[in-house]
């Protein structure tokens, strides 16, 4: 008895090229990093994590930091004419946009975090990153914060706000 097998060797050769393909999966990983780059970024637009919850408010102590940074001023003393109808004063217009809806973003202070955000590519992995130092503390939290305090003295914790569609 004799068998022959026909076209064995197309196959093969087929074969032999999707597993050269799977050799290098860069194309495959840059896509992949791409679009963790895009959700990273909705993240810090919809000022929420990457499955929709959104991040804790800021506490008043960051929100006044934020308002009075480089010496503004959060209070305006009354104009002439305002005193003369019995105004004192009141809220300067910067703070009240400040303190408006969307008027101070969190994690969007001078945009180095989400500038610092990465994927790069190799042809078996993907480096996903977060550049700066506190990217972890802020993706994670840390209630055992020592390093701000609050109004009354006591340590701050800093509430975790994820951006990064990875834990």
């Amino acid at each position: 008895m004799r068998v022959t097998a026909r076209g064995l060797t197309e196959k093969e050769q087929k074969l032999r090229e999707m597993a050269a393909r799977l050799r290098d999966l860069s194309p495959v990983m840059r896509v992949i990093g791409e679009r963790f780059v895009a959700e990273t970024v909705d993240s810090f637009r919809e000022q929420a994590s990457p499955d929709g919850t959104p991040w804790p408010a800021l506490s008043g102590v960051t929100v006044y930091r934020r308002i009075t940074r480089g010496g503004k001023k959060v209070f305006k003393r009354a104009s002439k004419k305002e005193r003369a109808r019995g105004l004192t004063g009141g809220v300067t217009a910067r703070a009240t946009k400040m303190l408006s809806p969307g008027g101070i973003q969190m994690l969007v202070d001078n945009r180095d975090l989400l500038r610092g955000i990465s994927a790069k590519a190799s042809p078996k992995s993907l480096r996903l990153a977060a550049d700066r130092v506190y990217a972890a503390t802020q993706q994670f939290g840390r209630p055992e914060n020592k390093m701000f305090n609050n109004a009354k003295g006591h340590p701050a914790p800093i509430p975790a706000r994820a951006f990064m569609p990875v834990v």
